[in-house]
């Protein structure tokens, strides 16, 4: 319910701040620096893991990140305080890299990535916007702002907790039913009753999973009462898509977003559009993606700039590349469709532009 909420009013606070920055005379470039930081999990997640960076060089373990990571977990299972101190993290922030019940538990092999890219220097100049004097009314609505994205943030999150609590189940669930995870999550609510009841096999069950394998199918409900109706045709999908997704000229070099984060870059594109993609990513590329969720957190440190398709300043993508001071261009619109792997971009997020420098 709070997601929906925080989602619903976030495009709303995004035009109202717009409106009042130009009523105040404030550059819509800098508006962005004015949004009061929040608090949020995903950053208590950034401190420990910088703080397990300190205890690593503590022990003269740092070095073995960049060159014998399996030596450097076994160094960390012999030596019982480092071991209770990973363990800890782990189960308290193992929800990080799910959602929507997709993903896996944070690892400590995947922990260890991350401690290894993370930014660590703590002395990088933040973008700030020019300090000028706001109107009450102005600091007011931007003060409403950041409680809309904390609600917002804090949603997501727990949606990801709540999945990282039910992992358990979800596994016995599979087991009943006999087919993979992966394969349970192209499924809908009362298929998987009907396998668990026995009214469904296990065949028929893979065959449904199949059909809709590389995300081809559309669920949406119908009536007061919810009711649920899947569309899994080919020809079905194909035709939603043409309707529902917008096109650009595929040969434009300029796209135009928002600002998430300020900063300008350049760097070679990776289109990442699910979790499924997470392999594909190359630490040092553009990270382009449609949104950004929870699970895209380690990308994101990896990478040299964000770009997304959809979002606003109370986005995902916003608030993390601010944590992270990374640049970042939302609501692009077209990313996804304009732009291709190992294309060479200029991300510049001081005015909410992409460039492409060189296509592939």
């Amino acid at each position: 319910v709070y997601w929906v909420l925080s989602n619903l009013l976030s495009p709303h606070f995004d035009s109202l701040i717009a409106d009042k920055a130009f009523e105040e005379r404030i550059d819509a470039m800098d508006v962005v620096g004015l949004i009061p930081k929040f608090p949020a999990e995903i950053d208590s997640q950034h401190l420990d893991a910088k703080r397990l960076l300190q205890l690593l060089k503590k022990n003269s373990l740092d070095t073995l990140l960049e060159t014998d990571t399996k030596k450097l977990i076994a160094a960390i299972q012999a030596d019982k305080k480092l071991r209770d101190e990973f363990e800890t993290h782990l189960k308290r922030f193992g929800w990080i890299e799910l959602i929507n019940y997709v993903g896996t538990p944070l690892s400590l092999n995947r922990l260890l990535d991350q401690i290894k890219t993370a930014n660590t220097k703590g002395d990088e100049q933040e973008h700030h916007a020019d300090s000028k004097k706001l109107s009450k009314e102005f600091q007011h609505l931007l003060n409403i702002a950041a409680d809309v994205g904390f609600v917002r943030q804090a949603a997501s999150e727990t949606g990801s907790k709540f999945h990282f609590k039910l992992i358990g189940f979800l596994d016995r669930t599979t087991e009943r039913i006999g087919v993979k995870y992966g394969d349970m999550m192209n499924l809908v609510p009362s298929e998987i009753l009907c396998g668990l009841v026995g009214e469904k096999s296990r065949v028929q069950l893979l065959e449904l999973s199949q059909k809709r394998s590389d995300y081809n199918w559309v669920v949406y409900t119908v009536g007061d009462a919810g009711n649920i109706i899947v569309l899994d045709g080919k020809r079905d999908v194909e035709w939603l898509y043409k309707l529902m997704v917008p096109t650009m000229d595929e040969h434009t070099d300029t796209l135009a977003g928002q600002i998430g984060n300020k900063g300008k870059t350049q760097g070679k594109v990776s289109i990442i559009l699910a979790n499924g993609d997470f392999h594909k990513f190359i630490e040092g590329n553009v990270l382009v993606t449609t949104m950004t969720t929870p699970d895209f957190v380690i990308l994101m440190q990896k990478s040299v700039a964000i770009v997304t398709d959809i979002g606003g300043m109370l986005s995902h993508a916003s608030i993390v590349s601010r944590e992270l001071r990374k640049p970042c261009v939302i609501g692009t619109k077209f990313a996804t469709q304009i732009l291709h792997d190992g294309d060479l971009v200029e991300v510049d997020a001081d005015n909410g532009v992409v460039r492409i420098l060189e296509r592939k």
